[in-house]
């Protein structure tokens, strides 16, 4: 008998996760100005190599976004090692502490 993972029912999909992330250590990367290397605690699990980029949008806007650590498998596509929903805007403490830090460096 096959079991179907993708009907999720409707109490799993009102399962909402709580990430609780404390960042670590952000050093600036070698070499890419306006990019910052960091680690984070995430739920007591420490993620390591994550990414806080600042770049210029088309509009001109400054904005910023955190990336995942990733790997390149046999396809040549990337992938994530792990993954959280770090750029919701509910997580923008831990942007805030990445700042913080960073001013901390200047």
């Amino acid at each position: 008998m096959a079991i179907n993972k993708t009907n999720k029912t409707e109490e799993q999909a009102e399962e909402k996760i709580v990430y609780t992330v404390k960042i670590l250590k952000v050093t600036p990367r070698k070499n890419k100005p306006n990019c910052y290397r960091f680690n984070a605690l995430v739920n007591g699990i420490t993620v390591y190599g994550m990414d806080y980029i600042t770049y210029t949008g088309k509009n001109g806007d400054e904005s910023t976004f955190i990336a995942f650590p990733q790997y390149q498998s046999s396809d040549g596509k990337y992938y994530n090692h792990v993954y959280f929903p770090v750029n919701d805007p509910k997580y923008g403490d831990v942007y805030a502490d990445i700042e913080k830090q960073i001013e901390a460096m200047l």
